[in-house]
């Protein structure tokens, strides 16, 4: 797996995700790690979307376009894609 691949993609959207819907996970305690396994990724209608992302940005890149749209209220990788570069 490269460093910025779609399931790096995709567990960077998930651990941001988990941070600012869940009260129990704290992005920066446990250093944006999740239990998200590669299955878990290949079973996903919207992976394509992840590795779009991954081609489009670094991951520091990447991180800041997923927070600013789940500050936004965009929850689903998909909207994110729609209309992401605006927010």
């Amino acid at each position: 797996m490269t460093e910025n691949s779609g399931y790096a993609s995709f567990t960077l959207y998930n651990s941001l995700k988990l941070h600012f819907t869940s009260s129990s996970y704290d992005y920066f305690k446990y250093h944006g790690k999740t239990n998200v396994s590669t299955a878990t990724f290949l079973k996903r209608k919207d992976k394509y979307t992840f590795y779009k992302f991954s081609r489009k940005y670094s991951l520091e890149e990447l991180r800041d376009f997923y927070v600013a749209n789940l500050l936004e209220g965009d929850k689903w990788v998909g909207d994110m894609a729609k209309d992401g570069e605006e927010v």
